[in-house]
């Protein structure tokens, strides 16, 4: 329990201070768990790291050129089991690459906005 002590002041008046006898600080901030601001802050890196690839990836997107008659287009796809998808339809890779764009830029928003929400 905290006691007041009296002591003088300059102009001869008593100051009332609260002592707290030995006790510790009264704690109104919160202990900081360490390890969990650390999880925090990579988790913030991560996300950075993340929204400049996906920024960068986009960009590469949107230096293709499509349909000049100097150029044959062509798009391959191949998964992990070698199975592979192939066109030189440039209606077709326009539209595709389009869509790409499309979704990297809803992930580039879904990514800063995680950015903004997220807790330090």
């Amino acid at each position: 329990m905290a006691t007041q002590t009296k002591s003088p002041s300059k102009n001869g008046t008593a100051n009332t201070k609260p002592s707290t006898n030995g006790q510790s600080k009264p704690e109104k901030l919160k202990a900081v768990n360490i390890d969990d601001r650390i999880k925090r802050v990579n988790r913030l890196t991560e996300l950075g790291k993340q929204r400049e690839k996906l920024i960068e990836r986009k960009n590469d997107l949107e230096q293709f050129e499509f349909g000049s008659d100097k150029m044959k287009d062509q798009l391959v796809i191949v998964d992990g089991q070698g199975n592979r998808f192939d066109t030189s339809n440039s209606n077709l890779i326009e539209g595709l690459t389009g869509h790409l764009k499309t979704l990297m830029i809803g992930k580039i928003e879904q990514v800063e906005q995680d950015l903004i929400e997220a807790e330090i």
